[in-house]
């Protein structure tokens, strides 16, 4: 016997636009964020940073607008997720951090090296981290990945 998931419903762009932000419920919004990234909908990092920037939206739903947002491409992705960083909860802020090492460039180390100062220590253990890989990637000196002591 094989255990299958149900097929969710099949929407349409609009109906799936309305669910990620929270006005449809045929689907689960987390499910329809994930389908609306994937889609050709050409402004689907404004429908990504409106739900990335709204603090009412729970915190899990805004830390994967942070991840599809890195997986966008077009470009947009940078600043929108620079633009969020000064003001999201830790748990938002980490994974803001985290998708801009995935995707960042030179000029998003200025606003690693911050954050690495003024959040919380595990949060700037992840912006050290990203900006290293931001580094390895662009072959810039001066960043090194530490690795612990007692390897």
């Amino acid at each position: 016997m094989t255990f299958r998931l149900p097929e969710p419903p099949a929407l349409d762009l609009m109906e799936i636009r309305r669910t990620a932000a929270g006005h449809s419920s045929r689907l689960r919004r987390g499910d329809a964020l994930r389908r609306l990234a994937a889609s050709d909908f050409p402004d689907r990092h404004r429908d990504l940073e409106s739900i990335l920037g709204n603090e009412e939206n729970p915190e899990g739903l805004r830390c994967l607008a942070a991840v599809l947002l890195a997986r966008q491409t077009g470009g947009n992705a940078l600043p929108i997720l620079a633009r969020h960083a000064d003001h999201a909860a830790p748990d938002v802020l980490d994974h803001i951090v985290r998708a801009i090492g995935q995707i960042g460039d030179q000029p998003m180390l200025t606003l690693l090296d911050r954050i690495q100062t003024t959040a919380p220590a595990w949060i700037g253990s992840h912006a050290s981290f990203a900006a290293a890989l931001i580094a390895y990637r662009h072959r810039l000196d001066g960043r090194a990945i530490e690795l612990p002591p007692d390897l």
